[in-house]
């Protein structure tokens, strides 16, 4: 039945998406536009973006956007060895021309390599970032000293800097794993090492007054069914694991973590904002069945978003509740720690965006009793690395 509720959100996706994308917008969609200028443009504050996923498909083509757009990006990847090629084809302005969104290959994602240094870090970091830059860093979500790692080292390269936190790293229907601490893959990576991850940067975000918008990218799948906390607590025994009820319910689960995240810090000046691609042209879908690996071979280019598309959509909600930062790329600007952005507070955080536009999740997602006692689980279990030694 699961799986049944999974494809069928999916086809229906799919269909209003392309409804969407050719009647709508006949073909096209609307470029970011650059009206939606910070007070950071014209001071040495050079705002900060993270990307988890980054190494291929839609992360590599948020890397690529934002960095264009003028943020110095931390690009998120599980292996250096896996960091793609920089290419120098992409537009410098700040402007990102309208696209086609089904004629964009997938292996058009590359890493843009600015007017500035492109950075391959292993154990060296910059003394500054300029915009326009890209630091590709570690983070492996199965591991938690990765994480704990990478935490650690964000702040030591972006100079107690961070504006902008896009969760984009996430698997589907892999085969039963367990993590080094015993969590089922899809809970690890999609669930828990994003929200350990959130829970490490608050600590340091509240100590250093450093306000970030979190972004998370969801699916069309949370709305298939309510949560269940117990499928999840017995998701790591082999025999009750189902793959596509482990999507549905990892990616229900962290809508609704963003949410209680949102609750509880939203007050204290944190953005915590889920958007919704679409139905993307990515490996994500490398377990499904055969039969629809062949479908998306022949016709994914067509019918299927680009990942280059996707971002796009992915980082509108940050326009419309006018906390985009735009800044021309400038050579030689450096961070100015004592800078902050001004974020217009008066205006009301829309929480969760489809097609580009705020959209209402599934009425399950607001059960703030179902939203507590997940957090606390996660809480109970992300404890034990939740202080730096």
């Amino acid at each position: 039945m699961d799986v049944m509720r999974m494809y069928w959100a999916g086809t229906t996706g799919l269909m209003k998406q392309l409804m969407h994308d050719q009647v709508f917008h006949n073909g096209e969609i609307p470029h970011l536009s650059s009206s939606a200028q910070s007070s950071l443009v014209g001071t040495d504050r050079v705002p900060v973006a993270l990307v988890t996923g980054a190494d291929r498909g839609i992360g590599a083509a948020l890397v690529t956007r934002l960095s264009v757009q003028g943020y110095a990006v931390i690009a998120a990847c599980m292996s250096l060895d896996t960091v793609p090629s920089s290419i120098d084809d992409h537009p410098r302005s700040s402007e990102w021309p309208v696209t086609k969104p089904h004629n964009v290959n997938a292996s058009q994602n590359h890493f843009c390599q600015s007017s500035q240094t492109y950075f391959k870090l292993k154990s060296k970091y910059p003394s500054s970032l300029k915009a326009g830059d890209i630091v590709p860093l570690q983070l492996d979500l199965l591991d938690t000293a990765s994480i704990r790692l990478f935490a650690q080292r964000i702040f030591e390269v972006t100079d107690d800097s961070l504006d902008l936190v896009v969760h984009n790293a996430g698997i589907m229907l892999c085969p039963f794993r367990l993590s080094s601490i015993g969590i089922e893959e899809h809970m690890q990576v999609n669930v828990f090492g994003p929200f350990l991850l959130n829970c490490l940067l608050l600590q340091e975000c509240l100590q250093q007054e450093i306000r970030p918008t979190f972004l998370i990218v969801t699916s069309i799948t949370h709305a298939c069914e309510a949560l269940d906390l117990t499928y999840l607590h017995g998701s790591s025994n082999p025999f009750i694991y189902r793959p596509h009820r482990s999507y549905m319910q990892t990616k229900l689960a962290a809508l609704m973590l963003n949410e209680a995240f949102r609750r509880r810090y939203g007050e204290r000046g944190f953005h915590f904002i889920a958007s919704d691609p679409g139905i993307v042209n990515t490996k994500l879908y490398q377990y499904t069945p055969v039969l629809f690996q062949w479908l998306q071979k022949k016709l994914g280019s067509f019918i299927m978003r680009s990942p280059v598309v996707a971002a796009q959509y992915v980082l509108m909600p940050l326009q419309h509740n006018q906390i985009l930062i735009e800044c021309p790329i400038k050579s030689g600007s450096s961070p100015n720690a004592d800078a902050m952005p001004q974020i217009n507070k008066n205006v009301p955080c829309q929480s969760h965006f489809a097609f580009g536009k705020p959209c209402p999740f599934a009425a399950h997602v607001n059960s703030s009793d179902l939203q507590d006692k997940l957090f606390s689980w996660m809480q109970l279990l992300a404890k034990p690395y939740l202080i730096f030694k």
